[in-house]
């Protein structure tokens, strides 16, 4: 499809990006090390793609409406 404002081919998504962002992150979670960064005291949690410096509820927010985002991308 052809944005007809900007003239961009829009249907191309490089959804292997979103599907490794997905498996790096389901991974992790399994990680013992990395789910001990959700538990007090709290300090940056520490990722693959950023360091988090806020609330660690948060940053599973952010991870879902990411994971979401993709899903809604994919279909």
């Amino acid at each position: 499809m052809i944005s007809s404002t900007f003239g961009l081919e829009i249907d191309k998504i490089p959804l292997i990006n979103l599907r490794s962002e997905f498996n790096t992150y389901y991974h992790l979670f399994e990680d013992s090390n990395f789910t001990a960064q959700f538990r007090p005291p709290y300090k940056p949690i520490e990722s693959p793609y950023m360091s988090w410096y806020g609330m660690p509820w948060e940053f599973l927010t952010l991870i879902l409406q990411r994971a979401v985002t993709g899903i809604e991308s994919y279909v």
